[in-house]
């Protein structure tokens, strides 16, 4: 009979669910608290109004759970709450990519223009957007920051990018990270997704991604009128009026619950979509030629060229050990200035995980998620010789500690 209801435990667990989900605990109580305790001083350190978390260990996700508000004072921050990924939206550009590389449909070695004629961005190709070795520029500068209103269109997006400067060439020589680059991939996925699959970027995200794996809060923001979506906080008492990103959809337009954040991390960690070979490639630095021809001035504009390699394919990645070292980090965090700061990183081969969603904004916000972000590493990372998840665990109170030892 005990079989049988944990059988049926599981096969509910793993349910696609629709707007209502409710968290997920399967780790002992004591580290539970520990995680509780740990969100609750940072918050209350940091002045944050709402944070959600998620955590992924084994390769499995364990624990999420939401602190504080979704809109102050009125509602709570819940597993329905939905925030901006903003940044960390890159980290499906990449996946979308890798995907149709890995299918044969993309080539990373073809010139952008012989893939999106319409667009004036000379000998750039592919690859040199992966890994933001374009020259393409970022905010502050020459772009066209406003962006137009609506969904991703990618001919509005290919006008705004040919607005930026090309800061620096040739191609490959220089990383500069840069969302109006990573905006260009997405039409070159657009275009290459519509003549090999017969659906363009978005279509191919639903179709690849969201849907089979059951992500369904995990979508695009283009209306601010999402019924589930987290008002932003510049701190508490100061709420930010929204912006439209549509438009930037591949670089920071995607949303999501935290459920749906950590089930993001468990799809990745256990390789699925791409096979490993992929998942490698999608996490390789690539070498930087190092003789640049500098086009912008870097002293006011706030670029950030560097000459130290730190992406894969639109991800962050360790440029300190290597990728099949244990302590390889694949990670992005991410900053929209009027709804949020979050954060998902992972270490492939401790199929460790840990998502963050914050719908405060500010630059103390941001030392928070990161700080936040070590703790629960570190919690995850040293589970010592307890039994850290259990399934029996789940809405109980029993604790499931093998041992007195919990750092």
């Amino acid at each position: 009979m005990n079989r049988v209801l944990l059988g049926f435990v599981l096969a509910f667990l793993w349910l696609p669910k629709l707007e209502s989900q409710s968290h997920i605990y399967l780790i002992d109580d004591l580290s539970a608290q520990r995680i509780v305790d740990s969100v609750t001083q940072v918050m209350a350190d940091s002045n944050l109004v709402g944070i959600a978390v998620a955590l992924v260990y084994d390769r499995q996700l364990v624990y999420t759970n939401s602190f504080g508000w979704e809109d102050e004072n009125v509602s709570s921050f819940t597993a329905e709450t939905k925030v901006r990924w903003a940044s960390v939206s890159k980290t499906i550009t990449g996946l979308i990519a890798a995907k149709m590389w890995e299918d044969g449909a993309l080539d990373p070695y073809a010139l952008v223009s012989d893939i999106v004629p319409e667009s004036d961005v000379g000998n750039i190709r592919v690859n040199d957007l992966f890994y933001h070795q374009s020259g393409i520029e970022h905010y502050g500068g020459t772009c066209e920051d406003s962006g137009y209103m609506g969904a991703f269109n990618p001919d509005s997006t290919v006008s705004l990018v040919d607005s930026c400067s090309i800061c620096f060439t040739p191609p490959g020589e220089v990383q500069l990270y840069s969302s109006f680059g990573s905006n260009l991939l997405g039409v070159v996925l657009d275009k290459v997704g519509l003549s090999s699959y017969g659906m363009g970027y978005y279509d191919f995200y639903l179709n690849n991604i969201r849907t089979p794996y059951g992500l369904l809060s995990l979508e695009q923001d283009s209306t601010n009128t999402d019924i589930f979506m987290s008002k932003g906080y510049s701190g508490p008492g100061s709420e930010n009026v929204p912006e439209d990103v549509g438009w930037k959809l591949p670089s920071g337009g995607f949303m999501s619950n935290i459920v749906d954040m950590g089930r993001y991390m468990e799809i990745v960690l256990n390789y699925e979509l791409l096979s490993q070979e992929y998942y490698d490639s999608l996490w390789t630095l690539r070498p930087i030629g190092g003789n640049p021809t500098f086009a912008c001035d870097t002293t006011d504009s706030g670029i950030n060229e560097s000459f130290n390699p730190g992406f894969g394919v639109q991800w962050v990645v360790s440029d300190d050990v290597s990728i099949n070292n244990p302590n390889f980090i694949a990670n992005h965090s991410g900053f929209n200035q009027t709804n949020s700061r979050t954060m998902l990183h992972l270490l492939p081969n401790k199929g460790l995980g840990v998502g963050i969603l914050c719908n405060t904004t500010s630059q103390q916000a941001g030392n928070a998620v990161r700080k936040l972000r070590n703790i629960l590493v570190g919690i995850l990372d040293c589970p010592g010789n307890r039994e850290f998840i259990s399934l029996l665990g789940m809405g109980q109170s029993t604790v499931y500690e093998a041992s007195t030892q919990i750092d």
